[in-house]
């Protein structure tokens, strides 16, 4: 039932439903597996499009097929850190073209033994068609030490995707906005990275920031299109709210991209919201927007 469900809600020409998470390996803030815990908010919520950041199959090996089981039979892993720790997207609707990309870029640090190594980072990205759009999806998450680090990485991923689609750009791109933020808690942020041994965080809305550069390759935050979007001065944030040692974030994002051309269909975020009842199956809450199509004529 779960899966007709899931089907019948991105099929029904009305609503096009978006989940993003940062799992935290599937292990919650007690250190106890929460698979159980991700899927049952899945089926709860019935996403047509799910991404999820920080999947390791070490911990759920199963789990393409759990999520299969929930509705969502067409998925993809890259497991861009030994095959088996990344990103996973999944469907309602079949997957074309998928292409999974290591991305530039990313923070060297030095491990137990000494040796300097690499952050590496992953994408995901794939086809899908919904009520008469052609979408492209890109998942990924981005460097959270470096701000130069993201910049390369999210020049990367905009090469990559395909610039006549609508686009979906979902992911942990652990970019701050300032204006998201109080004086008060830009400063928790500051004392957060100088405690860490990282340089000051940075205003990623400003000019060159990886917010800004979505914003001048026409993309915008799905979010704050919205008439009412979330009020982001209070709870619920995106990100470290139950952890009380680090300051509240707002690093989880979904944007969109409308199709290039003067006429067709284009995705329209109707409602977002943040979840915030998933107990402590991890430090980020998902991300749900829906999504309607919408004709668009720009002789009009």
């Amino acid at each position: 039932m779960k899966r007709a469900a899931t089907a019948a809600l991105c099929n029904s020409g009305d609503v096009l439903r978006v989940m993003h998470w940062n799992v935290r390996r599937c292990v919650d803030m007690s250190g106890a597996c929460s698979r159980l815990r991700l899927l049952q908010v899945v089926e709860q919520l019935q996403p047509a499009l799910l991404t999820l950041n920080e999947v390791d199959m070490t911990q759920t090996p199963s789990l393409l097929e759990d999520l299969s089981a929930a509705g969502l039979p067409h998925a993809s892993f890259f497991g861009h850190v030994r095959g088996v720790y990344g990103n996973v997207l999944a469907s309602a609707l079949p997957l074309r073209d998928v292409v999974h990309t290591h991305l530039d870029g990313g923070s060297q640090v030095k491990g137990r033994e000494g040796r300097v190594h690499r952050i590496s980072r992953g994408l995901v990205s794939a086809s899908v068609s919904a009520f008469g759009v052609e979408i492209r999806v890109a998942l990924a998450h981005l460097d959270h030490m470096k701000s130069a680090e993201r910049r390369t990485q999210l020049r990367h991923v905009l090469a990559t995707l395909d610039g006549t689609k609508q686009c979906l750009l979902l992911g942990d791109l652990n970019a701050l906005s300032g204006s998201d933020y109080t004086a008060a808690e830009w400063s928790a942020h500051e004392a957060y990275n100088r405690a860490n041994g990282w340089g000051a965080p940075v205003d990623e809305a400003a000019g060159g920031g990886v917010l800004a550069l979505l914003r001048d390759a026409s993309f915008v935050d799905a979010f704050a299109c919205l008439d009412h979007p979330p009020n982001w001065r209070k709870p619920p944030w995106s990100a470290h709210v139950r952890d009380l040692e680090r300051p509240p974030y707002r690093i989880d994002y979904v944007w969109s991209r409308a199709p290039s051309g003067t006429s067709g269909r284009r995705l329209l975020p109707l409602g977002a919201s943040v979840v915030s009842e998933c107990g402590e199956a991890s430090d980020h809450q998902p991300l749900l927007l829906d999504f309607e199509a919408a004709a668009f004529d720009a002789g009009e």
